[in-house]
């Protein structure tokens, strides 16, 4: 599905330190507090958003990388691997 894939997506981003723009994200569990940069449905909001990063690359590379620390923390296994290996008894 598409949502599905912009889901990953963020995480795949994320993962590599590129700051994301995208729509709202509340309604996605998990990732409303993702560190990334929301624009709203509509053409104005999208171009200020994008343009915005396009004039500030170091404020975007802070971006992406604020994105991947959160990724690390909140979204991959390693962390929550005792937890994960407790519930399957093991």
């Amino acid at each position: 599905r598409r949502e599905a894939a912009g889901r990953r997506r963020l995480l795949e981003y994320g993962a590599l330190g590129i700051p994301v723009a995208c729509s709202a994200l509340d309604d996605w569990p998990g990732l409303a507090q993702a560190p990334v940069a929301r624009a709203d449905n509509e053409a104005a909001a999208w171009s200020q958003v994008l343009l915005e990063r396009a004039r500030d690359l170091e404020r975007a590379g802070r971006e992406g990388e604020r994105l991947k620390a959160w990724v690390k923390e909140n979204c991959m296994l390693g962390p929550h691997l005792p937890s994960w290996l407790e519930a399957l008894g093991r």
